[in-house]
């Protein structure tokens, strides 16, 4: 079977995709999300690192696909959006914008959710490199993760601006190289001494709900960005392993839902990007059926003028990048 699609995997995938749309909706619960959901990714990435022994294939081919399924998508994305927005407003094109979004530290808000695939995009790459010269100068390869993981939290605390996307691309660095170590342990048998029955599982998934609300009420603030606030590492953690126990409790879900799920999760850049064309397409329904002013168009972005609406955007969020896949996926087919 194919590494990448394993059903584990992909449910998590699913849960952390899902958990993005609705932390760009107004959900009561959305403080919540940004304590775990862009950190999952990360930790995913390190844990199928490890699953496929990436640090073994070729950089020509690693490069290639990272940057076809990372960088590029965000890069094309965000381009022509920015186009978009030069054509239909009077604002100015900026050689200095189109510079930033091309090293990531400008994304259009209109596809906001991207940010973290190039952050993404670089972590992994320069922890490939990493791998490369550690085995040259014989150095341990824990050494560079570590540092930078010590730093990106340093930076954080002290409230400190570094230059661009290297902030998050240091902690980015740091939660990967702690999901090749969960994926270690993982391997080496620890997780096998654990039984994962469907009471422990269901109590875990409370307990770590009931713990992350917590963390909310202590903040009483949304942190501006998922990688940004304190005690990230051990929040994101709980957040992590909340969804791997929603995983396997997927495990025993009907047949219908864990296709759905898999689906979901094989397909989380189409909904990355996809989540906003949906949102706008709810704005028209709120408009139509509410009758506010048009002008609300742009500025709604995810937010409900009529109670728990915020159910719709999830709901077309996923669904309407999923089922324009499956209509290209056909068109394709034929």
């Amino acid at each position: 079977m194919n590494l990448q699609r394993i059903p584990l995997w992909d449910y998590i995938r699913a849960i952390g995709i899902i958990a993005i749309v609705l932390g760009h909706t107004d959900a009561p619960f959305r403080a919540m999300l940004y304590l775990f959901h862009v950190q999952l990714f990360f930790y995913l990435a390190g844990m199928l690192w490890v699953e496929r022994s990436v640090e073994k294939k070729s950089a020509i081919k690693f490069f290639s696909s990272r940057l076809r399924r990372l960088y590029l998508p965000y890069l094309i994305v965000n381009f022509l959006v920015y186009l978009a927005r030069l054509v239909v407003s009077a604002e100015v094109f900026s050689p200095r914008y189109l510079f930033g979004m091309i090293i990531g530290s400008n994304t259009d808000p209109l596809v906001g959710a991207s940010w973290f695939l190039p952050v993404l995009f670089v972590a992994e790459c320069a922890l490939f490199l990493w791998t490369r010269v550690a085995d040259r100068v014989h150095i341990s390869f824990h050494l560079f993760p570590i540092i930078s993981l010590l730093i990106g939290e340093y930076a954080v605390f002290t409230q400190t601006e570094l230059i661009g996307i290297s902030k998050d691309v240091l902690l980015g660095v740091g939660l990967i190289w702690i999901g090749m170590m969960i994926a270690r342990l993982q391997r080496g048998g620890r997780f096998k001494k654990i039984s994962f029955t469907k009471t422990r599982l269901s109590i875990f998934i409370v307990c770590a709900i009931v713990y992350l609300l917590f963390r909310v009420h202590q903040y009483s603030y949304l942190p501006n960005l998922a990688l940004h606030h304190p005690s990230m590492i051990f929040d994101s953690l709980i957040g992590f392993f909340c969804a791997y126990a929603c995983a396997r409790l997927l495990e025993h879900a009907p047949q219908k839902m864990q296709r759905a799920m898999q689906f979901i999760g094989a397909n989380t850049i189409q909904i990355v990007f996809g989540q906003f064309l949906a949102f706008k397409v709810v704005h028209l329904i709120l408009i139509a059926l509410t009758g506010i002013s048009a002008s609300y168009y742009y500025e709604l972005y995810g937010k409900s003028v009529i109670p728990h609406f915020w159910i719709v955007y999830g709901v077309f969020g996923v669904g309407l990048p999923l089922l324009l896949t499956v209509l290209r996926l056909k068109k394709s087919a034929n």
